[in-house]
């Protein structure tokens, strides 16, 4: 679970970075009050690495795709996405090694927001690209939920104290986040970027499927289980 705690980690000294960035440029006893919003959307560090649809795509700040990940609108944010990066991430880490973890983890989060800005253009054809900011290691950590579900499928966790499969938990967030990203339930929240996640996690499993180690798949990593909520 080496790489799992090198990406908590850097996803915390980011934030702190992030933190202090929002700190220093919005401090109203040195700017006008209104200079940035309560969830650090318009500081330089937040600006120039979260993804913005207008400037990765508008000015080609293309590294937007990949550093987003490690950025979090505040401390709940982040906490929840660690919590479970390190719960599913230490097995899956171990099932896979090294060299396939990082890969799962980065084309899930850039798979993420791909999804999300093809669905959104889809859904809102014509519209100018978003100038809000999308920022989190959700679809990373969801692309990383997808790939245990498809190792351990039979492997129960908890939904709201309800014990189920693993791939029915897997199967159960990617309409939840469907159906809420559709009908635009959670503002705020880039839903189709979750299953976004789920998706490029499934498909980066299917390319691994007969690449796995089955000696690092043991009936001890069977054996885990995990709570939800």
């Amino acid at each position: 679970m080496r790489l799992t705690t090198l990406f908590i980690i850097a996803n915390v000294v980011v934030f702190i970075l992030q933190t202090i960035s929002f700190n220093v440029y919005c401090d109203p006893a040195f700017v006008e009050a209104d200079r940035c919003n309560a969830e650090m959307a318009h500081d330089p560090f937040t600006t120039l690495f979260s993804l913005t649809p207008a400037l990765a795509l508008g000015n080609l700040f293309i590294w937007q795709f990949f550093t987003y990940m490690f950025l979090h609108g505040n401390l709940w944010h982040i906490s929840v996405n660690m919590i479970f990066l390190f719960m599913f991430g230490s097995a899956i880490e171990y099932s896979l090694g090294q060299k396939k973890y990082i890969s799962l983890f980065v084309i899930s989060g850039m798979g993420s927001a791909l999804f999300y800005l093809l669905l959104t253009t889809l859904l809102t054809p014509g519209s100018a690209l978003s100038t809000i900011p999308m920022m989190g290691a959700s679809g990373a950590v969801f692309g990383i939920l997808a790939a245990y579900g498809f190792m351990f499928p039979k492997n129960k966790v908890f939904l709201f104290f309800i014990e189920i499969p693993a791939i029915v938990l897997v199967g159960i967030l990617a309409v939840v986040e469907f159906v809420i990203g559709l009908y635009g339930l959670q503002e705020g929240i880039a839903n189709f970027g979750h299953l976004g996640g789920i998706i490029s996690g499934i498909l980066v499993m299917y390319y691994y499927k007969n690449k796995i180690s089955k000696s690092r798949s043991g009936k001890s990593l069977r054996e885990f289980e995990y709570f939800w909520e």
